[in-house]
């Protein structure tokens, strides 16, 4: 039913006339012999079962959206976007086992879908990774400033696609204080170099540099970061600000950097380049070499 104004909570009632309802009519339609020879309704009430099921999602009842998938599976076993849902929702819930024979289930429904074999796979090794974050964490709660432990569990966020919570992690892994020059650059190496993520790194860079605001080299390495990704308010903020403390070298430095090529057309940008050339800046800590020294010692 569409209101004229949005519920702030589907009533209990209705959705006790939908469970009565929708069981009723699967149980007559898994009854009745000619249904599982009618492929479109096998497809079509799988279909409706599925869309019920996105109702309930998008109000986070899982309960609700668990009944209504499997309902959509016991319909139609291979429908692709109930396998995903139904897959997604037990991995959600570290049900690892269960969602592999929804997916086991999917592919000898249909040997035909290529994909299904793919998903299999996929889902067993997100359990072992389910596995591991759970000893990491358990490790994490015994030793919540070991500087390698939340790396580690920080490298299994990235694996496992967490994006969001792996910045926050890696945000507050910054923050700790036992922290070495080599330990900071193996991390940018790993995600710019390795793990071809320079959000990652991004996240990680701008955390220190807000508990080590005059670490130029770095603040210089944070603005080619987001100059490289053409992040140009960021870039021409750091920059100015490893300039600052950094001297002259970090401009030099910027004005024949690749990872700058995206921001000489820009007058900001151009403002610091005439800068290094016209104004002799402050040479406190300013760096040996035109080329920023790496991270690692």
């Amino acid at each position: 039913k569409l209101n004229p104004t949005p519920l702030g909570a589907l009533p209990p009632a209705e959705i006790e006339k939908d469970y009565r309802f929708w069981d009723d009519y699967s149980r007559k339609l898994l009854t009745d012999p000619r249904f599982r020879l009618d492929d479109m309704a096998v497809l079509n009430f799988g279909k409706l079962a599925l869309w019920h099921a996105d109702l309930y999602r998008y109000r986070h009842l899982d309960k609700e959206e668990e009944h209504w998938l499997k309902l959509s599976l016991t319909l139609c076993p291979q429908l692709p976007d109930a396998v995903n849902d139904m897959t997604r929702l037990l991995v959600r819930q570290q049900r690892y086992d269960e969602a592999v024979s929804v997916a086991q289930t999917a592919v000898d429904t249909d040997p035909a879908n290529d994909q299904f074999p793919k998903m299999v796979e996929a889902l067993k090794a997100a359990k072992l990774f389910g596995q591991r974050e759970t000893e990491l964490r358990a490790e994490l709660a015994k030793s919540p400033y070991d500087v390698h432990l939340n790396l580690d569990l920080a490298a299994l966020l990235q694996d496992e696609g967490k994006y969001t919570e792996l910045y926050d992690r890696l945000r507050s892994t910054a923050g700790l204080t036992n922290w070495s020059h080599e330990d900071m650059a193996d991390v940018i190496q790993y995600y710019v170099d390795k793990a071809h993520n320079p959000d990652a790194a991004i996240a990680f860079l701008e955390a220190r540099a807000q508990i080590d605001p005059k670490a130029s080299q770095m603040i210089y390495y944070l603005a080619g970061l987001h100059a490289s990704l053409n992040h140009r308010d960021e870039a021409i903020k750091y920059l100015t600000q490893a300039a600052q403390y950094g001297g002259t070298n970090a401009l030099i430095s910027a004005g024949i950097d690749p990872k700058f090529q995206y921001m000489h057309d820009d007058p900001r940008f151009q403002a610091l380049m005439n800068m290094q050339s016209t104004t002799n800046l402050s040479a406190t800590n300013t760096p040996a070499a035109a080329k920023p020294k790496p991270l690692k010692k």
